[in-house]
């Protein structure tokens, strides 16, 4: 990526970090710096395709991490500009060439409707691949539980990714992979220090877009994603955070369908946090806490909230009408409520559920939906059709989203580890 001199705004402006989009400082490197192949499948590499051949220019390139396995995670730097057909990432290979990998073209580019370049904020953006990944390559797992939140702290010890520059090289051959220490953190940033700096590791040109990760047992789950680094110490490096307790977390679950949950064991209460859902023209989106009260962003309009009345339970899911002039709620007791065109078509409320109800898609038509428990049961109402439901057989996670086929006549269901369930056209 370019070097642009860059302002990080929020808290810390207070800490006076300046940042440059993709420092040319150095690359992830450390002494336990190369990556074995298959360590870390969800890793990809953002390659900037020249043309219709797909010849990748050695110099557009960036990281990128598979959150679903649809959707890809990366900076909005690095795709600023360009369309989403110049585009592919490669999965599966430790190596920069992709070797032994697995690639797919993107076929969409759903960018923060809030970035700005003067500072890097809300930098990211959401690539739709042309196909789903197969499984032998499954998602990274994100900052999702309250226990996996906790990890992030000042003092914290962190792990990046990246094929940046190396050496004299513009590039790694192989991933490498170091470890940073947390300096600041915000509901939007979070900025980190080599844990050693004269040996240790920090992002380069190149690694932009790729993950910051923190250590849960024996696993990592991404807390962020890389930005840039500082001017004044280039050795310092800042990444906007995606795990559910930050301000990205609404726009990242709208477009992917991730949901915040609680690593409680089955029929345990989930963790409730902000809902999403964007508008037509992807130029926006409502938010929704659990008392019920709406937010908007961009160009999504307010037609009124549930905030400050009396809730049976709370609302876990919002739901725009087909022309976005409107919008329903959910609450995970199944109670449905309805804001300007969206007609009122039926709800589970004072219904006894084996499940709380986790999330709502609408029918194209907009004159139906559907409801779906975290037991995978499925409830349908207006010219909604039940097409099937997992509710005499949950699965090992919960379920956490549900999606409509183009046509109405199909759905997924999805759990908190990735695997989709389909019936009907889907």
């Amino acid at each position: 990526m370019r070097r642009v001199c860059l302002v990080v705004a929020s808290a810390l402006v207070a800490a006076a970090v300046v940042v440059t989009g993709a420092s040319t400082a150095g690359a992830v490197e450390g002494s336990d710096s190369e990556v074995a192949a298959g360590d870390h499948p969800w890793m990809g590499r953002l390659a900037w395709t020249r043309d219709v051949r797909f010849r990748v220019d050695p110099h557009g390139t960036c990281g990128a991490t598979l959150v679903t396995p649809q959707w890809a995670l990366t900076a909005q730097h690095c795709v600023e500009g360009k369309a989403a057909d110049e585009f592919s990432v490669t999965f599966g290979s430790s190596r920069f060439d992709g070797d032994g990998g697995w690639t797919s073209p993107v076929s969409e580019i759903v960018r923060h409707p809030d970035y700005r370049h003067d500072g890097l904020v809300n930098d990211l953006a959401l690539l739709r691949l042309s196909r789903p990944t197969p499984p032998a390559i499954p998602p990274v797992r994100l900052a999702t539980s309250s226990a996996q939140r906790d990890l992030i702290h000042l003092s914290a010890e962190t792990t990046l990714l990246g094929w940046g520059v190396w050496a004299e090289a513009d590039h790694s051959d192989l991933l490498r992979q170091g470890h940073m220490t947390i300096d600041l953190v915000d509901a939007n940033y979070v900025a980190a220090r080599p844990v050693d700096r004269a040996f240790g590791a920090w992002t380069g040109k190149g690694d932009s877009g790729g993950p910051l990760l923190v250590t849960d047992g024996a696993d990592l789950v991404q807390i962020g994603v890389v930005s840039g680094s500082e001017t004044a110490q280039p050795q310092n490096s800042v990444f906007n955070r995606v795990d559910a307790g930050s301000v990205h977390w609404p726009w990242l679950s709208q477009v992917t369908g991730l949901v915040a949950q609680d690593t409680a064991a089955r029929g345990g209460p989930p963790v409730q946090g902000l809902a999403a859902a964007p508008t037509r023209s992807r130029d926006g989106y409502w938010s929704v806490d659990p008392s019920g009260e709406v937010r908007t962003a961009g160009d999504a309009r307010s037609y009124g909230s549930l905030a400050g009345q009396r809730l049976n339970a709370p609302v876990v899911a919002i739901t725009p009408t087909e022309d976005d002039g409107g919008y329903w709620l959910a609450a995970a007791d199944g109670g449905v409520f309805a804001f300007g065109d969206a007609g009122f078509l039926g709800s589970m409320g004072g219904r006894p559920l084996n499940a709380p109800v986790v999330a709502m898609t609408s029918t194209p038509t907009g004159r139906g939906y559907w409801l779906v428990a975290e037991d995978g049961g499925v409830f349908a109402f207006g010219d909604a059709p039940f097409l099937g439901s997992l509710g005499a057989r949950p699965p090992a996670h919960r379920v956490v989203s549900i999606a409509t086929t183009p046509s109405g006549r199909g759905y997924w269901l999805v759990d908190e580890s990735g695997t989709s369930y389909r019936f009907g056209d889907a």
